[in-house]
């Protein structure tokens, strides 16, 4: 994209000039997507999402605000980590995750003010410990490393669900 080639992409940070066009801006962020070959999985995920389909016999429900032109390599990439039935949202905005979580009670997510978000809508987060996402302790929003540590706890969740 104008001039600009990508080498094999692991991460991406954009940083603009006022003279960037708000469609070359996308433009950018869309290549990065599509580029974006080692989007990395969490410790235990595929363990967690069998567990929970097994003791649920529902979905595994996915609320992103990835761009909708990333649904493909979305769906993909979820598909890879392990044979479970799931269903994927694409919110328009960040803080509309909250309308797609009619009857779910926990969520796990990475940013901040979405899990700041949730929490005010009464959802129990697990929120991934990241640099970028540290902030004050707060009752509705647990820490977590992995999903890998949220294994333990499944039939908790799932006796709370009923």
């Amino acid at each position: 994209i104008d001039g600009f080639k990508l080498k094999r992409t692991t991460n991406f940070r954009l940083a603009t000039t006022p003279s960037m066009t708000t469609d070359q801006i996308w433009k950018y962020i869309y290549l990065c997507y599509q580029n974006y070959k080692d989007t990395p999985i969490y410790n235990g995920a595929c363990q967690l999402f069998e567990l929970l389909h097994s003791k649920t016999q529902e979905s595994i429900k996915f609320v992103t605000t990835r761009p909708i032109n990333s649904a493909h390599h979305t769906h993909k990439l979820i598909r890879s980590i392990c044979d479970v039935p799931f269903q994927i949202s694409f919110a328009n905005e960040p803080y509309s995750k909250i309308n797609y979580l009619n009857g779910i009670k926990y969520f796990v997510e990475d940013r901040r003010a979405i899990a700041k978000e949730l929490a005010a809508h009464n959802k129990l987060v697990f929120l991934i410990d990241k640099k970028y996402n540290q902030m004050p302790e707060h009752s509705s929003i647990s820490r977590i490393h992995g999903l890998s540590h949220l294994i333990e706890h499944v039939n908790e969740f799932v006796k709370k669900m009923k």
